[in-house]
């Protein structure tokens, strides 16, 4: 039979263990033992307890008079009851004498006189004595077994709740089982075999639908739920299978799917962070390594902003350069533009030799994108001037861009084959930022974006209304505006030139031709330089000559991209 064991043994609680030498010495003090208890108690010990010794004393011999099981067992728990009432009743006399004796073991430190020793040595030996007379009298109606209990005896061994266990106590757990009959029931190995194949195919199952991280975390999960159900049904039920092949049902079949997609997303990590280091931000990328779905074949409509560069009269730059000065002069142009926009989280979509096309807000969302976008460009501009400044002192050309921006709806995703895409931007707003870069042309701007752009970021930087446009393939027209600085950074002088550029502006807009016309010749001597003034200057002249139709809305139709 499987012992159901109920303790480490006789060394510990599980039973009670007694001195095989309080047997025999028992009747030799009993009777002085019940003196010391009657004087200790007022007489109280004899006339509360003596009625239990005497119970308890008939009690046994009925027990073994007795051929009923059932009623042997109620005689036992009669037993049983008496023995604790009388113990119930030594017990606090006993605390009280251990009390005393640490009292008088402190005061003997200080003073060790000998008629104090000797008071010490005769509550010890008075304690002694009544526990081991209280011990024996608890054997009235329980079940002894004899054995070598002492650790020098070589009746020692190992079970599974000890290392140093008497194994007199074997007989004790054994006795036990059959008495209380909570017998161990041990699986059978068809059904053992069957909750193994049933476990290996669950968390087969179970671990393939999930990536490798919660793999792992469920495979760890698999085995303490297995360990913890086969020790409920032990502890509640007693019965016992076969643990150890459980968790390895468990661990086996998961720990080898889930090395199999660390693996895989390993390798997935590696193409998508090689595939894609060139063009997204590096946050952006651990961001698509968490959730590779993202990167299905496939788009969605997102709102962002679509932002277009090109570099000015490149065509006649690069007629006198050797290509080999011309893919240099190109790759630190377009690394430094590259880095900018990463670093503001844009997605670089593609170049075209020397234009850039570029997105912000996504494939992450991005609540700001259009104040990144506009800032981005800002630093672009400032890192041009830079390398204009390093390629004129080496005596090199220089490169002039034109950066055009919008915000709105666009299709965003994966475009393409299955073999082979482009995460890209598609649809109107993605053609407005490209007609926007060109019409720079016009103005005489470097950063140019539409009022859906301005509209979201102007809290963030200064921006100047340029016109109302109509460009080529549009039916609508759209206000433009050009990005001047940073908020922070707008001085005095250019903050008195747009306030002049705007009121001559808004002469213009009230078909005041005379008086827009000698607005903007005077904002033309704050800036000389100012193309979009000039602009604006001509046209009143012309409309001086040629007044436009009583249903002018004022805007300005391009005619070329």
């Amino acid at each position: 039979m499987l012992v159901n064991w109920a303790g480490p043994g006789p060394r510990e609680k599980s039973f009670s263990i007694l001195p095989f030498f309080s047997l025999i010495e028992y009747g030799k003090f009993q009777d002085y033992t019940y003196e010391f208890l009657d004087e200790l108690s007022d007489g109280l010990y004899t006339f509360q307890t003596g009625r239990l010794r005497d119970g308890i004393k008939e009690l046994s011999e009925e027990y073994y008079n007795q051929d009923s099981v059932q009623k042997r067992k109620e005689i036992r728990e009669q037993i049983a009851a008496f023995s604790k009432q009388k113990s119930d009743f030594v017990k606090p006399m006993l605390e009280g004498l251990n009390e005393e004796k640490d009292m008088m073991q402190e005061e003997f430190l200080d003073d060790p006189s000998p008629a104090l020793e000797g008071w010490l040595r005769k509550i010890m030996e008075n304690i002694r004595l009544t526990e081991i007379v209280q011990k024996t009298e608890e054997l009235h109606g329980a079940i002894a077994l004899t054995g070598l209990t002492a650790t020098g005896t070589v009746d020692i061994g190992k079970v599974p709740l000890s290392h140093e266990f008497a194994m007199v106590g074997v007989y004790h757990n054994v006795a036990n089982t059959i008495l209380q009959g909570e017998f161990i029931k041990e699986i059978d190995i068809k059904i053992n075999m069957l909750l193994m194949l049933i476990l290996t195919l669950t968390m087969a199952i179970l671990v393939q639908r999930f990536n490798a991280k919660v793999a792992t975390i469920s495979t760890i999960a698999g085995v303490v739920v297995v360990n913890i159900i086969v020790l409920c049904m032990f502890v509640f039920l007693n019965y016992w299978g076969d643990p150890f092949g459980y968790v390895l049902s468990v661990f086996i079949p998961a720990s080898i799917i889930t090395s199999l997609k660390h693996m895989n997303e390993e390798h997935k990590r590696k193409f998508i962070k090689s595939a894609f280091s060139r063009y997204l931000a590096p946050s952006i990328i651990d961001q698509i390594i968490k959730n590779p779905d993202s990167m299905k074949l496939g788009g969605e409509q997102r709102e962002v902003t679509i932002f277009f560069s090109d570099v000015a009269k490149f065509s006649t730059i690069s007629e006198h350069l050797t290509p080999s000065e011309l893919v240099h002069l190109l790759n630190e142009y377009l690394s430094a533009m590259t880095e900018i926009i990463l670093s503001y989280g844009g997605t670089v979509d593609k170049y075209g030799g020397d234009s850039i096309m570029a997105f912000f807000g996504a494939p992450l969302p991005m609540p700001d994108h259009a104040v990144k976008a506009c800032l981005a460009c800002l630093d672009q501009r400032k890192k041009l001037q830079e390398l204009r400044d390093l390629w004129r002192s080496e005596g090199r050309d220089e490169l002039f861009a034109r950066m055009g921006m919008n915000t709105g709806p666009a299709i965003v995703g994966n475009m393409g084959s299955a073999h082979k895409m482009d995460y890209t931007v598609m649809g109107d707003s993605v053609n407005l930022a490209a007609r926007l870069e060109g019409v720079n042309k016009v103005y005489g701007t470097e950063i140019m974006i539409s009022e859906f752009t301005y509209l979201e970021a102007k809290e963030h930087i200064v921006g100047r209304k340029l016109d109302v446009v109509r460009v080529v393939g549009k039916a609508l027209p759209v206000p433009v505006y050009e990005v001047i600085c940073r908020k922070e950074e707008l001085t005095e002088k250019e903050e008195n030139f747009l306030k002049h550029y705007y009121d001559a502006l808004s002469l213009y807009e009230d078909k005041k031709w005379k008086d827009g016309k000698a607005a903007f010749e005077s904002v033309l001597k704050l800036k000389p330089e100012d193309v979009t003034s000039a602009l604006y200057a001509k046209r009143c002249d012309e409309f001086i000559v040629n007044p436009p139709a009583d249903n002018w809305d004022g805007v300005y139709s391009m005619t070329s991209k």
